[in-house]
């Protein structure tokens, strides 16, 4: 008895895992419970009897999604201490996103390609069927905002910039940067290209706000 308990919740896993791994790669819309089924090796009973919809499935796996994409960017000491610490906390920013698309790629998806398009479609699905997922989302937005301001007063205050520069102009800059390569991407069905995010935020700092 226990060993079927025991592999009934093994299927459950694998069911949640592989809903999770396609609907990253290929976007919420396009996954039908077929392709899960197939890549779970579950029957179609097995798998309305643990999840009964698709809808299910995509809601259980934001904990997930908030667990691999959500990483903190907070500026460490080494960071805030620096004599230029916004130049540094843009090279450490990318260093963290580039860490976290391996470690997700060597750990979560594996042989599958996540593109900025899956996933944001992802995103998309989460934030219209689960109200939690879209205070989370924003919390976290809201959150990396901040460090983006302190890291910039912080660089004004030392000399790094130029102090006369708006620190909400900047932090837009900034993010809407960020924000335009994830788009590019997405519509080319790519992943970031971080060293192309890399060159324009240094592009930006060098050629328009430093001291």
């Amino acid at each position: 008895m226990k060993m079927k308990q025991e592999k009934a919740e093994a299927l459950k896993q694998t069911i949640l895992n592989v809903a999770y791994e396609l609907f990253l790669t290929h976007g919420y819309e396009k996954v039908c419970l077929a392709d899960i089924e197939q890549g779970a090796g579950a029957t179609r009973g097995s798998l309305i009897y643990h999840y009964r919809s698709k809808e299910t499935l995509l809601l259980l796996t934001s904990e997930k999604f908030i667990a691999d994409f959500f990483r903190d960017t907070c500026p460490d000491e080494e960071v805030i201490n620096s004599r230029t610490p916004l130049k540094d906390y843009l090279k450490a920013f990318v260093q963290i996103v580039e860490a976290q698309v391996r470690h997700f790629k060597e750990n979560i998806v594996k042989d599958t390609k996540v593109t900025s398009a899956s996933s944001i479609n992802f995103m998309i699905h989460l934030c219209t069927l689960s109200a939690s997922f879209k205070r989370a989302l924003q919390a976290f937005h809201t959150t990396q905002l901040g460090y983006w301001s302190e890291v910039i007063n912080r660089a004004k205050a030392c000399g790094e910039i130029r102090q006369a520069l708006s620190t909400v102009t900047l932090v837009d800059t900034f993010v809407h940067i960020l924000s335009g390569i994830i788009f590019q991407s997405a519509v080319c069905h790519q992943e970031i290209p971080l060293d192309q995010l890399q060159d324009e935020w240094d592009n930006f700092y060098q050629t328009t706000i430093e001291a």
